[in-house]
């Protein structure tokens, strides 16, 4: 129709409609579209769900370290702990061997044909079956290390006069 302009758009093919450029900066934040609520409590069951983690981590710990702190404390192998000033006497009444002493027994043990282990100064398990057998030999179940100390001692010089 003459007078009448057509649209060129119309006519020719679709083109494609490109966007507008995008300014620029920092990328678009993917969570625009998204409630705020929501991100807060999407980070607050994130933070929940590591605390749960967290807590069955150190539960898993507690139940695995309980029972030996327990034997450490309370136990037949118990450490013992002496604070100083603190005098521990041993069931005859007496105080207990010093280092040097345990030393001492523990080569007298050696020497009288008992295997304490090494001569460390340390009132090991095996210096105690040694002492206990020992002890149970010579008819002395109702004395003190110190006691089986020197009658070890008195067999051992009597045995070796020269000395």
């Amino acid at each position: 129709m003459p007078g009448v302009q057509e649209d060129p758009r119309a006519a020719g093919p679709a083109t494609a409609q490109l966007s507008p450029p995008r300014p620029p900066g920092p990328p678009p934040d993917p969570d625009d579209g998204l409630p705020r609520w929501n991100l807060v409590v999407g980070n607050h069951l994130q933070g929940v769900v590591v605390l749960i983690l967290i807590l069955l981590g150190f539960w898993g710990l507690w139940t695995v370290a309980a029972p030996a702190i327990g034997d450490a404390f309370d136990g037949p192998y118990a450490a013992i702990v002496i604070e100083s000033g603190d005098e521990i006497l041993d069931p005859t009444g007496e105080a207990p061997l010093t280092l040097a002493e345990v030393a001492d027994l523990q080569a007298a043990l050696t020497e009288a044909g008992y295997d304490p282990g090494p001569t460390d100064g340390i009132m090991g398990e095996l210096t105690r079956r040694a002492a206990d057998k020992a002890r149970a030999d010579l008819d002395l179940e109702q004395e003190s290390d110190r006691r089986l100390l020197e009658v070890l001692t008195l067999a051992s010089d009597q045995a070796e006069p020269d000395r």
